[in-house]
Protein backbone atom coordinates (compact mmCIF):
# COMPACT_ATOMS: atom_id res chain seq x y z
CA UNK A 1 0.00 0.00 0.00
CA UNK A 2 0.98 3.42 -0.96
CA UNK A 3 1.68 5.91 2.00
CA UNK A 4 -1.55 7.58 1.63
CA UNK A 5 -3.45 4.48 1.67
CA UNK A 6 -1.44 2.76 4.62
CA UNK A 7 -2.31 6.31 6.86
CA UNK A 8 -6.57 5.36 6.23
CA UNK A 9 -6.20 1.45 6.31
CA UNK A 10 -8.00 0.75 9.26
CA UNK A 11 -10.62 3.50 8.71
CA UNK A 12 -13.96 2.23 8.70
CA UNK A 13 -15.68 2.12 5.59
CA UNK A 14 -12.32 3.24 3.64
CA UNK A 15 -11.73 1.22 1.04
CA UNK A 16 -9.57 1.22 -3.08
CA UNK A 17 -12.13 -1.69 -4.37
CA UNK A 18 -15.00 -0.52 -6.67
CA UNK A 19 -18.06 0.48 -5.24
CA UNK A 20 -20.18 -2.11 -4.06
CA UNK A 21 -17.26 -4.64 -4.14
CA UNK A 22 -16.02 -4.02 -0.47
CA UNK A 23 -17.20 -2.81 2.72
CA UNK A 24 -13.89 -1.45 4.08
CA UNK A 25 -14.95 -3.12 7.58
CA UNK A 26 -12.36 -5.53 7.46
CA UNK A 27 -9.20 -4.12 8.89
CA UNK A 28 -11.18 -1.34 11.10
CA UNK A 29 -12.74 -5.03 12.77
CA UNK A 30 -9.19 -5.97 13.38
CA UNK A 31 -8.29 -2.87 15.29
CA UNK A 32 -11.69 -2.86 16.91
CA UNK A 33 -11.13 -6.55 18.19
CA UNK A 34 -7.39 -5.25 19.75
CA UNK A 35 -8.14 -1.98 21.96
CA UNK A 36 -11.23 -3.70 23.13
CA UNK A 37 -9.18 -6.95 23.82
CA UNK A 38 -6.36 -4.60 25.72
CA UNK A 39 -4.02 -5.17 22.69
CA UNK A 40 -2.94 -2.90 19.49
CA UNK A 41 -2.03 -3.49 16.26
CA UNK A 42 0.88 -2.48 14.24
CA UNK A 43 0.77 -2.74 9.79
CA UNK A 44 3.82 -2.18 7.78
CA UNK A 45 3.34 -2.27 4.01
CA UNK A 46 5.54 -1.52 1.09
CA UNK A 47 4.24 -1.24 -2.31
CA UNK A 48 5.73 -4.23 -4.33
CA UNK A 49 6.79 -5.68 -1.44
CA UNK A 50 4.01 -6.86 0.87
CA UNK A 51 1.85 -6.27 3.64
CA UNK A 52 2.53 -7.26 7.67
CA UNK A 53 -0.38 -6.94 10.16
CA UNK A 54 0.90 -7.69 13.87
CA UNK A 55 -2.05 -8.14 16.24
CA UNK A 56 -0.75 -8.15 19.83
CA UNK A 57 -2.92 -9.23 22.69
CA UNK A 58 -2.13 -9.17 26.40
CA UNK A 59 -1.62 -12.67 27.96
CA UNK A 60 -4.29 -14.22 29.97
CA UNK A 61 -3.97 -14.82 33.87
CA UNK A 62 -7.18 -16.21 34.56
CA UNK A 63 -8.19 -19.54 35.23
CA UNK A 64 -9.20 -21.94 32.38
CA UNK A 65 -13.00 -21.59 32.12
CA UNK A 66 -13.80 -17.92 33.94
CA UNK A 67 -13.29 -16.19 30.69
CA UNK A 68 -15.41 -18.30 28.84
CA UNK A 69 -17.85 -17.66 31.89
CA UNK A 70 -17.36 -14.13 32.39
CA UNK A 71 -18.08 -13.64 28.52
CA UNK A 72 -20.91 -16.07 28.45
CA UNK A 73 -23.11 -13.58 31.23
CA UNK A 74 -22.36 -9.91 29.05
CA UNK A 75 -22.66 -11.57 25.92
CA UNK A 76 -26.18 -11.25 24.25
CA UNK A 77 -27.99 -14.12 24.34
CA UNK A 78 -30.72 -15.51 21.55
CA UNK A 79 -34.10 -15.16 22.39
CA UNK A 80 -37.29 -16.41 20.82
CA UNK A 81 -38.33 -12.40 20.09
CA UNK A 82 -41.74 -12.14 18.51
CA UNK A 83 -40.59 -8.82 16.53
CA UNK A 84 -39.30 -8.51 12.81
CA UNK A 85 -36.34 -6.25 11.55
CA UNK A 86 -36.58 -4.70 8.38
CA UNK A 87 -32.49 -4.13 7.45
CA UNK A 88 -31.84 -1.67 4.65
CA UNK A 89 -28.08 -1.62 3.45
CA UNK A 90 -26.86 -1.23 0.11
CA UNK A 91 -23.63 -3.02 1.08
CA UNK A 92 -24.48 -7.08 0.63
CA UNK A 93 -21.08 -7.70 2.83
CA UNK A 94 -22.65 -5.18 5.55
CA UNK A 95 -26.29 -6.66 5.07
CA UNK A 96 -25.34 -10.01 5.53
CA UNK A 97 -22.78 -9.38 8.65
CA UNK A 98 -26.15 -7.78 10.33
CA UNK A 99 -28.81 -9.79 9.37
CA UNK A 100 -26.93 -12.96 10.56
CA UNK A 101 -26.37 -11.05 13.89
CA UNK A 102 -29.38 -10.45 14.46
CA UNK A 103 -30.81 -13.82 13.60
CA UNK A 104 -28.44 -15.08 16.47
CA UNK A 105 -30.27 -12.54 18.93
CA UNK A 106 -33.61 -14.34 17.69
CA UNK A 107 -35.21 -11.58 15.67
CA UNK A 108 -36.72 -12.31 12.30
CA UNK A 109 -35.34 -10.34 9.75
CA UNK A 110 -36.28 -9.19 6.32
CA UNK A 111 -33.90 -7.26 4.18
CA UNK A 112 -33.70 -4.64 1.66
CA UNK A 113 -30.87 -2.77 -0.77
CA UNK A 114 -32.20 0.47 -1.24
CA UNK A 115 -35.33 2.65 0.16
CA UNK A 116 -37.51 1.82 -3.10
CA UNK A 117 -37.36 -1.97 -2.45
CA UNK A 118 -37.66 -1.25 1.81
CA UNK A 119 -41.10 0.20 0.64
CA UNK A 120 -42.33 -2.27 -1.61
CA UNK A 121 -42.12 -4.56 1.54
CA UNK A 122 -43.55 -2.43 3.65
CA UNK A 123 -46.78 -2.31 1.29
CA UNK A 124 -47.00 -5.93 0.31
CA UNK A 125 -48.08 -7.59 3.60
CA UNK A 126 -45.02 -8.13 5.69
CA UNK A 127 -45.35 -7.26 9.38
CA UNK A 128 -42.65 -4.92 10.20
CA UNK A 129 -41.85 -3.63 13.64
CA UNK A 130 -38.63 -2.01 13.44
CA UNK A 131 -37.29 0.07 10.32
CA UNK A 132 -32.98 -0.34 10.71
CA UNK A 133 -31.69 1.64 7.99
CA UNK A 134 -28.43 3.69 7.10
CA UNK A 135 -28.32 7.30 6.53
CA UNK A 136 -27.39 7.47 2.96
CA UNK A 137 -29.28 5.71 0.66
CA UNK A 138 -28.82 5.39 -3.17
CA UNK A 139 -30.87 5.16 -5.73
CA UNK A 140 -32.52 8.19 -5.42
CA UNK A 141 -34.22 7.96 -2.15
CA UNK A 142 -32.03 8.98 0.81
CA UNK A 143 -33.10 8.00 4.22
CA UNK A 144 -35.04 10.41 5.64
CA UNK A 145 -37.31 10.06 3.04
CA UNK A 146 -37.10 6.69 3.54
CA UNK A 147 -38.23 7.09 7.22
CA UNK A 148 -41.15 9.54 6.39
CA UNK A 149 -43.09 7.21 4.22
CA UNK A 150 -42.10 4.26 6.71
CA UNK A 151 -43.98 6.00 9.09
CA UNK A 152 -46.89 7.15 6.85
CA UNK A 153 -47.34 3.62 5.81
CA UNK A 154 -46.89 1.79 9.33
CA UNK A 155 -47.52 4.57 11.95
CA UNK A 156 -46.86 2.00 14.73
CA UNK A 157 -43.47 1.42 13.39
CA UNK A 158 -40.33 1.77 15.36
CA UNK A 159 -37.21 3.27 13.88
CA UNK A 160 -33.15 2.94 14.01
CA UNK A 161 -30.82 4.77 11.73
CA UNK A 162 -26.97 4.17 11.09
CA UNK A 163 -24.42 5.97 9.71
CA UNK A 164 -21.01 5.55 9.26
CA UNK A 165 -19.79 9.28 10.03
CA UNK A 166 -18.05 9.26 12.99
CA UNK A 167 -19.64 12.61 14.21
CA UNK A 168 -23.28 12.12 13.18
CA UNK A 169 -25.11 13.31 15.99
CA UNK A 170 -26.78 10.13 18.06
CA UNK A 171 -29.85 11.92 17.78
CA UNK A 172 -31.72 13.81 15.12
CA UNK A 173 -32.82 16.60 17.15
CA UNK A 174 -36.05 14.58 17.79
CA UNK A 175 -36.88 11.01 18.41
CA UNK A 176 -34.72 9.58 15.55
CA UNK A 177 -32.16 7.28 17.31
CA UNK A 178 -28.92 6.63 15.34
CA UNK A 179 -26.32 4.24 16.23
CA UNK A 180 -23.04 4.79 14.68
CA UNK A 181 -20.64 2.58 12.73
CA UNK A 182 -18.58 0.59 13.38
CA UNK A 183 -20.51 -1.40 16.33
CA UNK A 184 -19.97 -4.19 18.18
CA UNK A 185 -22.83 -6.85 18.35
CA UNK A 186 -23.50 -6.08 22.04
CA UNK A 187 -24.21 -2.57 20.63
CA UNK A 188 -26.42 -3.23 17.87
CA UNK A 189 -28.61 -5.52 20.26
CA UNK A 190 -28.78 -2.90 23.06
CA UNK A 191 -29.84 -0.83 20.49
CA UNK A 192 -32.36 -2.36 18.84
CA UNK A 193 -33.79 -3.48 22.01
CA UNK A 194 -34.28 -0.03 23.01
CA UNK A 195 -35.55 1.01 19.34
CA UNK A 196 -38.15 -1.65 20.20
CA UNK A 197 -39.22 -0.76 23.60
CA UNK A 198 -39.52 2.98 22.53
CA UNK A 199 -42.36 4.63 21.53
CA UNK A 200 -42.93 4.62 17.91
CA UNK A 201 -41.72 7.43 15.48
CA UNK A 202 -44.24 10.07 14.54
CA UNK A 203 -44.35 12.08 11.29
CA UNK A 204 -42.84 15.31 13.73
CA UNK A 205 -40.12 13.05 14.56
CA UNK A 206 -39.56 11.58 11.07
CA UNK A 207 -39.19 14.66 9.76
CA UNK A 208 -35.58 15.02 11.98
CA UNK A 209 -34.49 12.45 10.07
CA UNK A 210 -33.37 14.83 7.57
CA UNK A 211 -30.76 16.60 10.01
CA UNK A 212 -28.93 13.10 9.60
CA UNK A 213 -28.87 13.49 5.90
CA UNK A 214 -28.80 16.76 5.81
CA UNK A 215 -25.34 16.31 7.94
CA UNK A 216 -23.95 13.64 5.70
CA UNK A 217 -24.77 15.80 2.92
CA UNK A 218 -22.07 18.63 4.01
CA UNK A 219 -19.22 16.31 4.84
CA UNK A 220 -19.38 14.02 1.58
CA UNK A 221 -20.16 16.15 -0.82
CA UNK A 222 -23.12 17.44 -2.81
CA UNK A 223 -24.47 13.61 -2.90
CA UNK A 224 -25.51 10.83 -0.48
CA UNK A 225 -22.94 8.44 -0.85
CA UNK A 226 -20.56 6.62 1.41
CA UNK A 227 -17.10 7.70 2.35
Amino acid sequence: MPPDVLARAFEPFFTTKEFGTGSGLGLSQVYGFAKQSGGFVQLASEVGVGTTVQLFLPVCDERPGAADKQAGEGAPRATDHSETILVVEDDQDVQLIVAENLRSLGYRVLTAPDGVAALSRLTNGDRIDLLFSDVAMPNGMPGDELVRRAVSLSPGIRVLLTSGYARAPRQGGGDVAVLRKPYRQDELARAIREALDGAPLTLVGAAEAGNLVNFEQRKTGAGVQRR
